[in-house]
């Protein structure tokens, strides 16, 4: 048994089928539309900010 359809899935379709209505194929209307909600769920819980990988940091340098 599958649980309740969340606010996410909702957002997915509803722009999957606004993409759609403005001319994309079905297949990449569905993509745009998982891509939209993705980006509206990170926006709304706000982005991460990282930090360059360890290798990539540079030591502080110290001037005399």
């Amino acid at each position: 048994m599958m649980g309740p359809i969340g606010r996410f899935q909702v957002m997915a379709v509803l722009q999957a089928a606004r993409a759609h209505l403005l001319g994309l194929p079905i297949e990449s209307a569905k993509s745009f539309g998982l891509n939209r909600a993705i980006f509206y769920a990170a926006a709304k819980r706000g982005f991460k900010k990282k930090g360059p990988p360890p290798e990539l940091r540079l030591e502080k340098l110290r001037i005399p």
